[in-house]
């Protein structure tokens, strides 16, 4: 306001007064940004989140909020609006959720995104040309893991003892007292159990497996409520260094519901399995997937079940990191499924010329969000 009162706003320098009507307050019922759909006209954005807001909102906030090159940051991201918009814009963003659902419907959002020939002529955009325009930029998924918690008794130690007790009487098998990370047995093999406040690693299963030896032993389960994001290809390299044998087995969600372990049954499922096949052809390296298999189908409602004609139907969305480097994953190619095309290629191909390596990886994500990978052999000629 003025000395005397009067309300006014400043206009590319000039001030303006405001003699009739009123501000806008925070309720926006109608939004028109340039280059993105009205808050009216979002019908086909919606990718069926609930609380999913229109582009041309977030688009209006992001603007008004940050520059070019700051960061921007939404917690509960769920389908990814405001990671598209800010990478739209040239911010630079984080994004987290709960939901794996929801974070892999952001990553198949982001690689969606498009510059149309409008947008990169908008003034902002022209300001950040070198990093808009172009598929997004390179992200990372991470996995922080979801902890769970539960009291067995009022001492750290003994409900530590007694979580352990409590998951081998579910899990059927037998007590192993005397060592320090092999915690059973169940018909011939050893158990593992992870904490209760923490994900599997593929350190916590070296150390158990390096117990495991020292029995003269090759068997062993590995029970987590969580486990590191691509721990399956770990093992599997694990596996081949170590001459063993290890399952990983989620430990169910239910678990924490049960009163009497001894009385009520749980399903332990062991992770997915994925079969790829190799084939060199006319120069080429060809990778095939041959079956995806998910143990725990069964759990699903009837709905979900009717309409799964073939193991690739689990499939959303598979990568190759055809020039892998042994501890990194890279999408190096990918495919999924759209919202307007359901059809999935179930085989990659790469010039021989571009692979420096022996070894690929394939990562699959299937319809609930829960990643896969494999490790191919694909030697030489």
């Amino acid at each position: 306001m003025d000395e005397d009162g009067r309300r006014y706003y400043v206009y590319y320098g000039e001030k303006r007064y405001i003699d009739h009507g009123t501000l806008a307050d925070d309720v926006w019922t109608f939004v028109r940004e340039p280059c993105f759909r009205t808050l009216n006209s979002q019908a086909l954005e919606r990718l069926g989140f609930p609380t999913q807001k229109p582009e041309a909102l977030l688009n209006r906030i992001i603007r008004a909020s940050s520059n070019p090159g700051d960061l921007v940051a939404d917690f509960f991201c769920g389908s990814g609006t405001t990671l598209a918009v800010a990478e739209k814009l040239g911010r630079r963003w984080i994004g987290s959720d709960l939901s794996k659902f929801a974070i892999h419907t952001t990553r198949k959002r982001l690689m969606d995104i498009a510059a149309s020939k409008a947008l990169r002529q908008t003034s902002e955009v022209l300001e950040t040309s070198k990093v808009y325009g172009l598929p997004p930029r390179p992200f990372v998924i991470q996995n922080l893991s979801e902890y769970k918690t539960y009291q067995f008794a009022d001492s750290e130690e003994e409900n530590r003892e007694k979580y352990f007790e409590f998951i081998l009487e579910l899990y059927r098998a037998e007590p192993e007292p005397g060592h320090d990370l092999l915690h059973g047995r169940k018909g011939g093999r050893y158990v593992h159990i992870g904490e209760l406040d923490s994900e599997m690693t593929i350190e916590n299963v070296r150390r158990a497996v390096a117990e495991l030896k020292a029995l003269v032993a090759d068997k062993l389960d590995v029970l987590a409520w969580e486990f590191a994001m691509n721990m399956d290809l770990s093992i599997e390299t694990l596996q081949q260094q170590e001459g063993v044998d290890v399952k990983l087995i989620r430990i169910p969600r239910e678990a924490l519901q049960v009163k009497n372990p001894r009385k009520e049954n749980i399903h332990f499922y062991e992770m997915p399995r994925l079969d790829v096949e190799v084939e060199r052809r006319d120069g080429q390296i060809v990778l095939r997937i041959t079956d995806f298999n998910i143990y725990n189908l069964e759990d699903f409602s009837e709905d979900v079940i009717e309409v799964l004609q073939s193991y690739s139907d689990l499939i959303d969305y598979w990568a190759v990191d055809y020039d892998y480097d042994g501890q990194h994953f890279v999408s190096r190619w990918q495919t999924y499924r759209t919202r307007k095309d359901r059809s999935l290629e179930l085989e990659f191909a790469v010039e021989e010329s571009e692979v420096s390596g022996n070894q690929m990886v394939v990562k699959v994500v299937d319809i609930f969000g829960n990643d896969t990978n494999k490790l191919v052999e694909v030697g030489s000629e």
